[in-house]
Formats: structure tokens, sequence, C-alpha cells
């Protein structure tokens, strides 16, 4: 195995082992996907240390995934209308991230096979420099959606030193919101 291959599936499998979730039973996951609230609960079957899996949709990275605990229907209520709001402050992210996810995915794996080394460089340049973008548009926001410094950097560091969980940023960024929300 070639090393760009071997590349190309350590990207696949970052990828996909950050799109793995592990929860308590009293938790369950709400995912925002624009048009109503999908209520995602943890599986008995798969346990691992007391906890459950939850395996995310890893192409459905653009919607903001939420987690809570099981409470009554009233605060239940008042918690979905304020995640729906930051769920619409992270909707300006969409554009590239998704441009992030195809550049990663889709352009970077094929131009190994089609493209001259310098190429491969410049899309990689360019990666990067929508990923600074990115952590530029989520700097701007971080008081529209409540991050605090220390939110931010783990954020910056995820996405710098691996891009491709700069493609779960909005994911990422809703999922810090378990500890505030309540």
């Amino acid at each position: 195995m070639t090393s760009e291959y071997q590349l190309i599936v350590l990207i696949y499998v970052l990828y996909f082992m950050k799109n793995i979730m592990q929860i308590n039973s009293k938790e369950f996951v709400i995912v925002d996907s624009c048009k109503e609230w999908k209520v995602v609960f943890p599986s008995d079957k798969i346990k691992i240390i007391n906890k459950s899996i939850i395996l995310l949709n890893p192409f459905k990275f653009f919607y903001a995934t939420f987690l809570l605990h099981e409470n009554n229907e009233v605060k239940q209520s008042f918690f979905l209308k304020k995640l729906k709001i930051i769920s619409q402050r992270l909707f300006i992210l969409i554009p590239i991230v998704s441009f992030i996810w195809i550049n990663i995915f889709i352009v970077i794996p094929v131009s190994f096979y089609l493209l001259h080394t310098k190429l491969i460089i410049v899309l990689v340049s360019i990666l990067y420099l929508s990923i600074i973008f990115l952590l530029i548009q989520v700097w701007f926001l971080r008081k529209k959606l409540f991050l605090t410094m220390k939110d931010f950097r783990s954020i910056a560091i995820d996405c710098i030193l691996c891009p491709p969980f700069a493609a779960n940023t909005i994911r990422d960024i809703s999922l810090l919101y378990k500890g505030k929300i309540e």
C-alpha cells in the first residue's frame, strides 16, 4: 500500500472516529436538520464502560447536534427554542464547512492520482486557508455562539492539527452546549 493510500485511509478513519459518541444512559442527542428536530437515543445493545455508543451520520456534518439530559417536557421545550437560535447562528458556517469537506474527502484524494505534487501542495494550502477563514468566522461569532476562549482554542487546535476534524466544526460547536444550556 503506497503512502498516498495510507494517508487517505487515515483521513477517513479519523473523520469517522470523530462521529462516534459515548453518552450516558440518561442522555440523548437531538439533531437540527433545518426543518425539524431529530431525537437520537442510545442503543442498549452497544455499550463500552457503562456508556452507550451513538454513530452520528458522517454525511450530515452541517447539522447542529446537541447533547441533552432527560428532563421534563417544559424544560426541553425551553431548551429547544434556545438551541434553535444557536443552530440558526451556526447556519452561516455551512458553506465554508461544506467546502472544507469536499476538499478533504473528494478533491485531495482524487488529486493524489491525477495531479502533480506541486498542485497537491496548492490544494492543501487552499484547504488550510479555508480552515483559517472558518476559524476567523467562528472568532467573530463566538459571542453570539456563547463560546469561551477555551472552547475556541480547542476548536482551533482540532481544526489546524487535524483538517478532517474541521469538517465537523458545526457539530463540535453545538456539542459544547451540554453544560451551558442546563
